[in-house]
């Protein structure tokens, strides 16, 4: 999932969040997606009274920030964990296809070019 997805999503939880609304069970499975259109279901863990001071600059590709400089614990796990905006380990936006195996798989591309070309047939010269 892109992060420009991933971004939306934590916006309309945000939104849920800022009208004082806690999910209870986010996960992935509860986030449909239709014709560009976000929509998150199962609402029957939610608990009400939340008091979110989150800004919404969710920072993606920075720094992991501070959870009490977030605003909001349970959005920055949200952020940290479930949709991996950060990576805990070095700081960076966290992608769900590691570089390594995008290396690989370059890798097995470049090697099998010469195959290939090779039968591919060649134009006849007259």
């Amino acid at each position: 999932m892109k992060i420009t997805r991933r971004i939306q999503i934590l916006e309309r939880l945000g939104a849920i969040h800022q009208q004082g609304l806690l999910h209870g069970d986010f996960a992935e499975r509860n986030v449909l997606l239709h014709e560009g259109d976000i929509r998150i279901i199962d609402f029957d863990q939610s608990e009400s009274g939340h008091d979110c001071q989150c800004t919404m600059n969710f920072r993606p590709g920075e720094k992991l920030p501070n959870i009490e400089e977030f605003g909001c614990d349970q959005l920055w796990e949200v952020c940290r964990s479930e949709l991996r905006i950060w990576d805990t380990t070095t700081g960076r936006s966290s992608r769900f296809v590691p570089d390594t195996l995008i290396y690989c798989w370059t890798f097995q591309i470049y090697n099998l070019i010469p195959h290939i070309i090779s039968a591919v047939p060649r134009p006849q010269r007259r």
